[in-house]
């Protein structure tokens, strides 16, 4: 070996973490270049529409139109925004915020993963990997420079949450929980998580969990302001549980064994189904007195998540984001050699994806996916109560 070769291999070596966090935040946003200016049918569809709407009537103002979107306040009001620029730059800013809160995600993740590395007494410098990989992750990259949507504003606010409830932190992880809530309703999955710590730990208060309503009211304000009735926006998450009429949408859940146009004879059995199975866990857990230390307050959000993506109705496939996120998370952490597990739930994420914004067609397969997704979800949910109980046992 040449001394310039020895000088460049030790460079590598002596910053080797600091290469991997470059590889995946230029390497991440390169892979979103190839996207930036792709139109999807959701934008032409969906967004533009909106936006168009707003920027008839003044921006702001048009935040008093009744049924106007599917979103809550906060995000119509980030669209309304977004029109007081020229509209040939209404789609980059839209990806770009989109682009922020995937980067965000990556740098929650990231912080948890350095926190339960070092109290686990493993190297916490692999919490650039998560980085990178969460970076890198082709879900998270087609979901906001491809597709345009915005999954992962309400998932990084979850993400912030779950590592303030590690750090015990509880006022800061209500807060945002609260926000992530006024994103998108889907935040709904991880509560059960909130409720089991205060439970189980009885680290804090009851009325902290006062800070998701007081969110709630202050996202509607905007379209207050601009003159839209109190009740009408206000109720905009209880219109939105009547809002599809599919069982599953595009996404590899239990569905895929039901007929899917058949909402009405199954959308109840679902939310049952659902909190049947969460409240047999929170009973297992509160009944034996069990504690919750940071390794299984993240397989709680992890199996909190991966029970709702697979027995939820009404879902699409975008709203599993926290399960894959979290799946890859905690084995990183955890035992690394599980991470295929989280590869192939990506993977099949990803074909439905390819559906929605390209039109391949797999949706005939779909069973054989979902079979395999529940599967590895029955799985977690055995490793995570393993886990619970080894803990509380030693």
């Amino acid at each position: 070996m040449t001394s310039v070769e020895k000088k460049i291999v030790d460079f590598i070596v002596k910053y080797f973490w600091v290469i991997v966090i470059l590889v995946g935040l230029f390497g991440g946003l390169a892979a979103r270049s190839k996207g930036w200016y792709m139109v999807s049918p959701d934008y032409d569809g969906y967004l533009y529409p909106w936006m168009d709407t707003l920027d008839q009537n003044t921006g702001l103002k048009g935040l008093a139109i009744d049924h106007l979107g599917t979103y809550y306040i906060p995000y119509m009001t980030v669209l309304a925004l977004i029109t007081y620029l020229d509209p040939s730059k209404w789609l980059g800013a839209v990806k770009a915020i989109s682009v922020i809160s995937e980067m965000l995600f990556a740098v929650g993740a990231a912080l948890i993963a350095w926190k339960l590395l070092k109290e686990s007494g493993k190297n916490p410098k692999w919490a650039a990997a998560v980085f990178a990989l969460f970076m890198l992750s082709p879900e998270i990259v087609m979901n906001g420079a491809f597709w345009g949507q915005c999954d992962y504003i309400y998932a990084a606010f979850i993400m912030f949450c779950a590592y303030f409830m590690l750090c015990e932190k509880y006022t800061l992880a209500m807060n945002m929980f609260g926000i992530a809530f006024i994103f998108k309703q889907q935040a709904l999955m991880v509560l059960p998580v909130l409720a089991l710590v205060y439970l189980c730990n009885k680290k804090f208060s009851i009325l902290k969990f006062l800070y998701i309503p007081m969110w709630y009211l202050i996202g509607g304000l905007p379209a207050i302001i601009a003159g839209r009735p109190a009740a009408s926006v206000y109720r905009i998450y209880l219109n939105q549980a009547n809002e599809f009429g599919q069982l599953s949408m595009n996404l590899m859940n239990i569905y895929r064994f039901f007929p899917n146009l058949a909402k009405d004879d199954f959308f109840t059995w679902g939310m049952v189904t659902t909190a049947v199975i969460l409240f047999m866990l929170a009973l297992w857990l509160f009944e034996r007195g069990y504690k919750l230390n940071n390794q299984i307050i993240l397989g709680l959000f992890l199996v909190s998540t991966g029970v709702c993506g697979m027995f939820l109705p009404a879902l699409h496939e975008r709203y599993i984001a926290l399960y894959t996120g979290f799946l890859f998370l905690y084995y990183m952490i955890f035992s690394k050699k599980k991470v295929v597990l989280a590869g192939i739930v990506e993977t099949l994420v990803c074909v439905t994806y390819f559906y929605s914004l390209y039109g391949i067609n797999r949706v005939d397969q779909y069973h054989w996916a979902a079979a395999t997704n529940l599967l590895i979800l029955f799985y977690v949910i055995y490793d995570v109560t393993q886990t619970i109980k080894r803990a509380n046992n030693s």
